[in-house]
């Protein structure tokens, strides 16, 4: 499976075998922990491989990699497939390409990065039809083409995870002016000795934003991390690591001759919230724990733990689910979690969050 997400970690693990680094201080772990059990709904075989996916409204819109069209649309009550749209190609109104993240804007938006801008769009339903309303697009500069992740604030375009080397979190575009300029606090690790090309990949996060609040939170790949700022202040309010988060920091910082049998750990794969709580899809599991030496990687979904915060940082407990999910949201009542797989592409899973 030749995915970017498969590309991603098997990068990581190249680019590690060289580096000297550390991490902070603030350890903060989960004092509750439930186990949930998915309940299944099968779907028409229409999903080839799935990627992020969102609920919007009354919709659940899954981003594909392999199908002839990029997303497909269900309904959230009974799981009922409504339609597709964007088809792959180069013609009018198609892509050739859609990064494996998207976002909700408001309650019946979305956007959408493609092969050289952003896109804010709409589902149409009128009656059995389904349609696509583009509203707005973006251009980006040639150093946010290489960025998966985006959000909007106001006039500013914030792009979170990316191969570029940065020294803060975030580069930041003011779309009306065209101004670039970066946001937020350094990087993690940035004030060692860090190999150079080490940087980008330490840096490699994924972004929720509270709009209500005015607050972002990022939680990142190679180290266990939660960052929470304010978007008012470019105030980092609280950082917060697991305690695990030494197993990739001896790592780093160890000698990288002694230590090539030592693999590092991939952490947070996928981060959602609602106006009450951030949640992150955590993996905690080394390459090696999924590709066999010498074979080609397997279809495999991630990860069976969802961490849970309140937007102050407070811990609040983590989910073990009955089985591996590649991504999943949360709907805005906090009531239920909706997962996909690419394994059992077949299939969109289900589960009320246990608050009792």
């Amino acid at each position: 499976m030749k995915t970017l997400t498969i590309s991603f970690f098997v990068l990581i693990v190249m680019v590690l075998n060289a580096c000297k680094t550390p991490l902070g201080t603030n350890y903060a772990d989960f004092m509750t922990a439930k186990n949930i059990q998915l309940d299944e709904h099968n779907i028409s075989a229409l999903l080839g491989q799935p990627h992020d996916m969102v609920v919007v409204d009354d919709l659940i819109i899954v981003l594909d990699s392999k199908t002839d069209r990029f997303f497909h649309v269900f309904l959230k009550n009974n799981y009922n497939y409504v339609g597709s749209f964007i088809k792959k190609g180069r013609g009018p109104g198609e892509e050739t390409r859609i990064s494996p993240f998207f976002k909700v804007y408001t309650n019946d938006k979305f956007y959408y990065k493609s092969a050289d801008d952003l896109k804010m769009a709409k589902i149409k339903m009128d009656n059995d039809s389904l349609d696509i309303i583009i509203h707005d697009r973006y251009n980006l500069p040639q150093s946010s083409l290489t960025d998966v992740d985006f959000f909007l604030v106001d006039e500013f375009i914030f792009s979170s995870a990316g191969l570029r080397a940065a020294s803060k979190d975030y580069l930041v575009l003011n779309y009306e002016t065209g101004g670039l300029s970066e946001w937020g606090e350094s990087i993690p690790l940035s004030d060692k000795k860090v190999n150079p090309d080490l940087i980008p990949m330490i840096n490699q996060k994924l972004t929720t934003i509270n709009s209500n609040d005015n607050l972002i939170a990022s939680v990142f790949n190679i180290l266990p991390i939660l960052r929470i700022y304010s978007l008012e202040n470019e105030k980092l309010i609280t950082e917060l690591q697991m305690s695990d988060a030494l197993n990739n920091r001896e790592i780093i910082l160890a000698d990288q001759v002694q230590n090539r049998s030592r693999e590092v750990i991939n952490y947070y794969h996928r981060i959602k919230s609602t106006d009450d709580y951030i949640y992150a899809l955590y993996g905690g599991f080394s390459v090696s724990g999924y590709f066999k030496e010498g074979e080609t990687p397997h279809v495999f979904d991630w990860s069976e733990e969802i961490h849970i915060w309140k937007w102050d940082g407070t811990p609040i407990m983590k989910l073990k689910l009955d089985r591996p999910v590649f991504s999943f949201d949360i709907t805005p009542d906090n009531k239920k979690i909706i997962a996909t797989s690419v394994v059992d592409v077949d299939k969109l899973f289900e589960a009320e969050i246990p608050w009792d």
